[in-house]
């Protein structure tokens, strides 16, 4: 049974998704609180993502679906749903990725205990063949500081607050935008609250030859970020 709305934007970057953006939706809809709306942005998928996303927004009135022109890449994409969101907070959730039931309710209610800016959480990696990989763990604090080491907020995992300074400022650089992304909002929000659930409350999906996958490209990203 669900516990209420939250004021909460989900918004999802779709592309050639067909095979996994149904069990990302699904998993935001059996969320025990449910959020605003879920917003999807197919940025011209080839395969039949299109046809999954109209079935889904057909079904579900709280889903709205934008399809593009042309092909833009992630950051773009990102940023074209945050302009469209309203809630007073958003959510990236990657398509390919997938929230457990309580995430929303947990956060938030860490949030409404702390006051915080941005909250996040502890998740499980899993592999293409949905084979349970570990746990990472955020740390408990984390700062501008802590955020130069490593990128310690997984994009799909992280909720914050829609008035932060550059909140719709999406980098359009060819990688890393996420870690990107959070550098420019602590820099630009010098007071910035971050805390952590110290639960996992979602899985990533690890992808064969993606940059998280290759320990001495992720060292080497990071170090320029």
């Amino acid at each position: 049974m669900k516990i209420n709305q939250q004021d909460l934007s989900v918004l999802i970057p779709c592309f050639n998704a067909e095979k996994t953006i149904v069990r990302s939706v699904h998993s935001v809809l059996r969320n025990t609180v449910q959020p605003l709306e879920i917003i999807i942005y197919d940025d011209c998928s080839t395969d039949a993502s299109a046809k999954v996303l109209k079935e889904l927004a057909n079904k579900h009135q709280v889903i709205k679906v934008f399809f593009g022109s042309k092909n833009v890449g992630a950051g773009l994409a990102r940023r074209r749903l945050l302009s469209e969101a309203s809630g007073s907070f958003v959510a990236f959730l990657d398509s390919d990725d997938w929230w457990y039931e309580t995430k929303i309710e947990t956060q938030f209610s860490l949030q409404r205990e702390t006051g915080a800016d941005v909250i996040t959480c502890y998740y499980d990696v899993f592999d293409e063949a949905e084979k349970k990989l570990g746990v990472r763990k955020p740390p408990a604090i984390i700062t501008r500081t802590t955020m130069h080491i490593s990128n310690w907020l997984p994009t799909s995992m992280t909720v914050f607050k829609r008035q932060l300074t550059n909140e719709t400022e999406m980098p359009s650089i060819g990688y890393r935008r996420d870690y990107a992304y959070w550098l420019k909002l602590f820099e630009a929000n010098p007071e910035l609250k971050c805390v952590v659930a110290k639960q996992s409350l979602g899985a990533y999906s690890r992808r064969k030859g993606s940059l998280s996958s290759n320990k001495w490209r992720n060292v080497n990203s990071n170090y320029y970020m």
